[in-house]
């Protein structure tokens, strides 16, 4: 029998802010409707980052791109330093969503972006 987990029908408020040219792994957890934790090995994430939902995108994390991952902490976006140190934006909107197998994207995160300036590099 395959175990039916529902997230909840509102995405989860992420705030996060990474230091540009740092190399680091930003964990967002999925949550059931229970505010349980679980285990998405197996599915597809993306992420999107942009000025606002109009806006093109600014950076994505995908597949495709080889840069996130699902697993057992939830969606793991993998930042890499020597792109983010190209990144002229200070502030922009991110978005997460994954796929179950066989279901519909589904929006688990939303917030704001911060990319900080490195004082060691300025």
């Amino acid at each position: 029998m395959v175990a039916v987990v529902k997230v909840p029908a509102t995405a989860t408020r992420v705030d996060i802010e990474l230091i540009k040219g740092s190399s680091d792994d930003l964990v967002v957890p999925v949550l059931d409707s229970l505010g349980q934790l679980v285990d998405i090995t197996g599915w597809v994430a993306k992420s999107q980052v942009r000025r606002s939902e109009d806006d093109p995108t600014l950076y994505e994390w995908s597949a495709a791109m080889s840069n996130i991952s699902c697993g057992p902490a939830g969606v793991t976006l993998t930042v890499d330093g020597a792109v983010t140190r190209l990144w002229t934006w200070d502030a922009a909107q991110i978005s997460v969503e994954v796929t179950s197998p066989g279901g519909k994207p589904k929006v688990i995160a939303l917030g704001t972006l911060r990319a900080l300036s490195n004082p060691t590099q300025a």
